[in-house]
C-alpha cells in the first residue's frame, strides 16, 4: 500500500497543498501561482535582511535602502514556488486531479485556476468543491 504524501507549497501570498493519497488519487487544496509576498512576510524576510552581514556591506558602500531592499524581495520573489510546474513535475503533465478544493473565494487561493483552463488543458479536474455559499 502506497504512503500519504502531503506537498505543502511556497507559493508565496497565497496557498497551494497537493495530496497524494494511497489510492494513487491526487486532491489540490488552493491554488496560487501570483508569487506575491504578503506584507507579513516582506517584512519578516527584510527585517532579518537587514540583520545579514550582506545587507551591512551594501550599505556601507552606499547603496540605497530601497535598491537593497527591492533586489532582495525580488531574488526572494524567485524562489517561490509555481503550483502547476511542480505538479507536473512531482506527479505527472498528465495526471487529472481528483479532488480540487477552494477554501474560499480570495484570488491568492484561486489564481491558478485560470492558468489551469486556459492554459494547460492537459489535466482534468473530476470534482471541485469549495466551502460557502460563494458564487464561483
Amino acid at each position: 500500500m502506497a504512503d500519504l504524501k502531503v506537498h505543502f507549497l511556497n507559493v508565496g501570498r497565497g496557498d497551494c497543498t497537493i495530496i497524494e493519497f494511497p489510492s494513487g488519487r491526487v486532491g489540490i487544496v488552493d491554488i496560487d501561482n501570483l508569487k506575491i509576498l504578503d506584507e507579513d512576510t516582506r517584512s519578516e524576510i527584510l527585517q532579518e535582511y537587514h540583520q545579514s552581514m550582506e545587507y551591512l556591506l551594501a550599505k556601507a558602500m552606499g547603496r540605497s535602502d530601497y535598491q537593497l531592499d527591492e533586489q532582495y524581495l525580488k531574488s526572494q520573489t524567485l524562489k517561490l514556488t509555481d503550483p502547476l510546474a511542480y505538479y507536473d513535475t512531482h506527479i505527472g503533465a498528465y495526471e487529472g486531479i481528483f479532488r480540487f478544493l477552494i477554501t474560499h473565494p480570495d484570488m491568492d487561493h484561486m489564481t491558478g485556476l485560470y492558468r489551469m483552463h486556459q492554459q494547460d488543458l492537459r489535466k482534468s479536474i473530476i470534482n471541485f468543491w469549495h466551502t460557502g455559499n460563494h458564487d464561483f
